[in-house]
């Protein structure tokens, strides 16, 4: 009797302590930022302001942000940014919001109001100022090390993703390095967006500004803070709704594209910009559904292409497509959480935008055939548009599990791929590729099927394969333009964790 109850003893003490050491080997292997995210739903925040301000009564009593509205939008959380939450409507506080802080003039914080702190319970993140916290600009830099310093060694902050917005360029990769070494931060953000103001500079803006950002940033998170890639650093990025004097919204397609695009090149947090429109912009006589061809378009002023701009702000067609990709990210967002981007390749398409291709891809290194690829399994990517003799962009990306432990199956090697289809066109003209995945599994005869989580309803699906010979097998999958699929190998592993339903 006394040895059996020993032997029980054994096992729970055994279990006890195995359990622990998986959660603080869980903690101490991963960056502060990656831990605390899968502590977290995926975020997909809204930056926007409250109110519309009105020149003609110097008064900014017409509020454009309304509370139900935003319950509705599916978004996890609402960015306050440079301005307070004693600014929103009451209840506002009461969801899950974020708050961008920046020094006075002495170089102090501006301290949270009474509102603010009282609300604090419901904050996801505090990010140091804009992008203009530049890695070449020591004084700033300073700062901001103080204050993360200081926030990092508080506790009410152990629960806060503390991030930067990293600019683009204008300093070196030792000053880069510095930096991060110094702030240590949890998330870098990065901004910039697929649609520029002028269709002269829009395949401009994607070349050179998105797709390169996409790159660079990607780049930079995978050498963590202290450069060496033992612990990637999370980074997230500003995805676009707004148009800056551009005449037409952002294509529903390339809304879908602006998202999925960042989920495949390892986005674990997104913020949209803008919610709603800039509040000193005097928009009251233009509709944003007008498409005013007289509207400037080197007007300063943002505005929000969810919500028309004339009082009462009510939701745009965009609104509607925007609450519905947020639904489908959350729906696979947690598991992209689980799990850290290893290796992208695209297969170039024959379209219009064949400039975008040149730079930064020029040099080939995410060409579908350059090199070794993260995943020998899957042999070949071919694309057809029905209706259309030439084709667009895809691209397929790689994730590993972030921690061996973190799938439940206890393997390392467990590869990850998510596919999406880079077709964009105007929304009354078809964007849907056909992408014919082929595979060639060696010696293995007991894979037949993938895994895949579902965008529209977050389940584990099974999806059969079509088999060409032998081991040898195909899928034709069917995404509309700027969708994504994420699937695994269903080799008798569980999908991170998740059974999958038969």
């Amino acid at each position: 009797m006394r040895i059996a109850f020993y032997k029980i003893m054994f096992i729970c003490i055994t279990s006890f302590l195995m359990n622990d050491v998986v959660a603080q080997t869980l903690e101490s292997d991963l960056s502060r930022g990656s831990y605390l995210l899968l502590q977290k739903p995926f975020q997909i925040e809204a930056m926007g302001f409250p109110h519309r301000f009105d020149d003609q009564t110097n008064t900014t009593k017409k509020m454009q942000w309304d509370l139900e509205t935003f319950k509705m939008s599916n978004y996890t959380s609402h960015l306050v940014s440079v301005w307070n939450l004693d600014w929103w409507p009451v209840g506002a506080g009461d969801l899950p919001w974020s708050k961008v802080e920046q020094a006075d003039k002495e170089g102090f914080p501006i301290p949270l109001t009474a509102t603010e702190r009282s609300k604090f319970k419901n904050i996801v993140r505090v990010q140091w100022e804009d992008d203009n916290l530049h890695p070449a600009l020591p004084e700033m830099v300073e700062i901001a090390e103080r204050w993360f310093k200081d926030r990092l060694a508080n506790a009410d902050y152990k629960d806060i993703v503390l991030s930067i917005d990293l600019p683009p360029y204008g300093y070196s990769s030792d000053q880069l390095d510095d930096m991060l070494k110094a702030l240590q931060p949890d998330l870098i953000m990065w901004n910039r967006y697929p649609q520029e103001w002028s269709q002269k500079l829009h395949l401009r803006q994607i070349e050179y500004g998105w797709y390169a950002m996409l790159v660079y940033n990607r780049d930079v998170a995978q050498g963590g803070n202290d450069r060496t890639g033992r612990k990637p650093v999370p980074h997230g990025a500003y995805t676009q709704a707004f148009r800056n004097g551009y005449a037409d919204a952002m294509p529903h397609s390339r809304m879908y594209y602006n998202h999925f695009l960042n989920l495949l090149f390892g986005a674990k947090y997104l913020s949209t910009f803008l919610y709603t429109s800039w509040p000193v912009w005097n928009a009251e006589e233009h509709d944003i559904n007008d498409r005013d061809p007289k509207l400037n378009p080197e007007n300063a002023g943002l505005v929000s292409t969810l919500f028309n701009s004339k009082y009462p702000f009510q939701p745009t067609a965009e609104f509607y497509v925007q609450k519905e990709i947020n639904r489908q990210v959350s729906n696979i967002g947690n598991a992209l959480l689980r799990l850290q981007t290893s290796g992208i390749r695209f297969v170039r398409g024959s379209n219009i935008e064949a400039v975008v291709q040149k730079m930064p891809f020029a040099g080939g290194i995410y060409d579908w055939d350059y090199g070794e690829r993260p995943d020998p399994l899957l042999t070949k990517v071919s694309v057809t548009r029905p209706g259309f003799n030439d084709t667009q962009d895809v691209w397929v990306g790689w994730f590993r599990p972030i921690h061996e432990t973190i799938d439940g199956s206890g393997t390392k090697n467990e590869n990850y791929f998510m596919v999406v289809n880079g077709c964009w066109d105007a929304n009354d003209v078809s964007s849907e590729q056909v992408i014919k995945l082929e595979f060639d599994f060696g010696d293995d005869d007991t894979i037949n099927s993938l895994l895949r989580i579902s965008r529209l309803t977050g389940e584990i699906e099974i999806v059969p394969l079509i088999n060409i010979t032998e081991n040898r097998y195909c899928l034709d999958l069917v995404l509309n333009g700027g969708s994504g699929d994420l699937f695994k190998y269903n080799n008798g592993i569980s999908f991170l964790g998740i059974e999958n339903n038969e």
